[in-house]
């Protein structure tokens, strides 16, 4: 159980440094060629579908907490907040666009704010 937890764990963090070694290491605890392709294949699902669900801004039904690498700087504040909304709608309708000009925005919904109430 243990190379097959350090096999996904090596898939899901760094998989550009799976090697013949560690097939070895999964067959030396009887591990088959099937079993190691089934754990690879379930990591690698498991982490797109991660991706997925970040990029369209599903909700989760329990808490992350993300530890950032300190040496990574912090990315700059946007300008105009937009909160809750994905990049895809699941529904379908049309999201708004919106600009800004002289520190107010306008979304193509009716929505004017100012740069300030935006930033909230």
């Amino acid at each position: 159980m243990q190379r097959l937890a350090e096999l996904t764990t090596l898939v899901t963090e760094m998989p550009w440094k799976l090697s013949p070694m560690h097939r070895e290491r999964a067959h030396d605890v009887g591990l088959d060629d099937d079993d190691i392709l089934h754990a690879i294949m379930l990591a690698s699902h498991v982490g797109h579908m991660n991706r997925i669900s970040d990029a369209v801004g599903m909700s989760l039904e329990y808490d992350v907490e993300i530890h950032a690498d300190p040496s990574t700087p912090s990315l700059q504040a946007s300008p105009v907040a937009i909160i809750g909304r994905p990049a895809i709608d699941p529904r379908g309708v049309p999201l708004p666009s919106c600009e800004c000009s002289d520190g107010e925005v306008t979304c193509t919904n009716g929505i004017r704010r100012s740069r300030a109430a935006s930033a909230r």
